[in-house]
């Protein structure tokens, strides 16, 4: 019962600022993700690199930065990506490094870094992007949309697998997600999506039902990628930043999958 009221606690807390830093606008979003950018590579890297090197600070400086002046040139501060090569120069400059501590298994360490760019930093770059089909448009912001759906498939799963779970979906990568919780996940957040088609107007009817099933689907395999990653690390929690959840990287794990798969969507619906 304790451990119920710190994980409600915690979990109110940090649905608190996403709500709030969203209703404030991009300008108290931004900042708050950087934190959590920084956050999720510091507790990737403290896996990935065991050793004391200049990889795992520079890659969640260069991470963090890079999601930065991303985020605020899609706000319309284009003058930012100057500053882009320097940050992407950051691999180099490990190697460079490196020659200071020619022992330590620098190349897989740099590697690391740039799984962690690419597995953590872009999706949250994608996730700020989609406040730019709200341009224009009015009602609900499509970015709380987005965290509503995100927030919903994880409650339906977790409601439907404990009360009729019993065929595992990947039992050896994650023995407690069954297939009857994804279905009760793609259920909740399909009756989300209809009920934020009335609201939110960025999307119509079938675009929101259509993202809803990406999140579903495709937020239930980051959560299986992260689980993998867990178990090959010999690992229970990413962190402990969140008291009764883990890390923020368990927190964030569908996003790093879904948000991927919902631009590609977006992108071919521009077209």
């Amino acid at each position: 019962m304790n451990n119920f009221w710190t994980r409600t606690l915690s979990g109110a807390v940090y649905t608190g600022l996403v709500i709030a830093s969203l209703l404030l606008g991009l300008k108290y979003f931004i900042p708050l993700f950087a934190f959590v950018t920084a956050v999720c590579l510091w507790e990737f890297l403290n896996v990935e690199i065991q050793d004391n090197g200049p990889a795992k600070i520079l890659g969640i400086i260069g991470g963090t930065l890079l999601y930065v002046i991303s985020a605020y040139a899609l706000m319309g501060m284009t003058k930012l990506l100057i500053y882009l090569p320097y940050v992407l120069f950051l691999p180099f400059l490990v190697l460079i490094l490196s020659l200071f501590n020619p022992k330590a298994d620098n190349f897989r360490a740099i590697g690391s870094l740039l799984m962690g760019l690419f597995y953590i930093v872009l999706p949250f770059i994608l996730l700020t992007a989609i406040q730019r089909w709200h341009i224009g448009g009015s009602g609900l912001s499509p970015l709380i949309g987005i965290f509503i759906l995100f927030w919903t498939n994880d409650t339906g799963a977790y409601l439907s697998g404990r009360a009729l779970g019993k065929h595992p979906l990947f039992p050896e990568v994650s023995p407690k997600k069954t297939i009857e919780g994804l279905i009760g996940g793609i259920i909740l957040c399909l009756v989300t999506a209809y009920i934020l088609s009335l609201y939110a107007f960025s999307f119509s009817f079938l675009q929101w039902m259509i993202i809803a099933a990406l999140v579903a689907v495709f937020g239930t395999l980051g959560d299986l990628i992260e689980s993998m990653w867990k178990r090959r690390a010999g690992i229970k929690d990413s962190g402990s930043i969140m008291p009764g959840h883990g890390g923020l990287l368990d927190r964030f794990d569908g996003f790093l999958i879904a948000l991927p798969a919902i631009h590609l969507y977006l992108y071919f619906l521009k077209l």
